[in-house]
């Protein structure tokens, strides 16, 4: 009868630390800073010469072994100017395609690294000209990311940027609020340099 209850107590209190383990890892998992997820928003672009308004396109998966990933971003600006009384149609678009690896984490923190391929494209046109400028370059980035709590993510990140036979360092900031576990609202600020910089609204999907 003592080896029975014995045997029962040790039972329960394996089933219990199982229970315990299980929660803990999956309040860990919770925890952790999404890298897989894809996302729209409206960005609005500011430059010397005035502003663009679009969109952003953003794409991230690690599912790639051993703490790789890859990202690809993607941006479009456009306006309408006035120069000179003559109306000018603007457009600007900017491609990141890049390979990266987390080489620090925790629970909730993440520290990476990641570079590739920049496409830059840019055209300006009017009635009676039209200018269209493009370059390929590369690109390297350094960031963190934490969640903060189970509903809020930040994300930092400096990238130096290499194109047009010119290199410049871009801040960026973003935070996530996560209406679900896998939807979240995100708001980003990107300063490029001291002609330009910009902001966008959008959401989230998480896989």
């Amino acid at each position: 009868m003592v080896m029975k209850k014995t045997l029962s107590a040790v039972a329960l209190s394996a089933i219990c630390i199982a229970a315990a383990t299980t929660s803990a890892v999956s309040h860990a998992a919770s925890n952790a800073p999404s890298f897989d997820n894809a996302g729209i928003s409206y960005v609005n672009l500011d430059t010397s010469g005035g502003s663009a308004s679009g969109f952003a396109i953003d794409f991230e998966s690690s599912a790639l072994a051993n703490n790789w990933l890859i990202s690809v971003d993607y941006l479009y600006a456009s306006d309408d100017l006035t120069v000179n009384n003559i109306n000018v149609d603007f457009e600007a678009s900017n491609l990141y395609a890049n390979l990266g690896y987390k080489f620090y984490a925790n629970d909730s923190f993440t520290a990476y690294a990641s570079g590739g391929v920049t496409w830059v494209d840019s055209q300006a046109s009017s009635s009676a000209l039209s200018v269209n400028d493009d370059d390929t370059g590369w690109n390297l980035q350094l960031g963190v990311r934490s969640k903060l709590t189970e509903l809020f993510e930040i994300d930092a990140n400096v990238r130096h940027v290499d194109v047009f036979d010119t290199s410049d360092q871009e801040l960026s900031l973003t935070a996530r609020y996560y209406l679900t576990a896998n939807a979240s609202l995100g708001l980003n600020y990107t300063f490029a340099d001291s002609d330009s910089s910009y902001f966008g609204l959008g959401g989230s999907y998480h896989f």
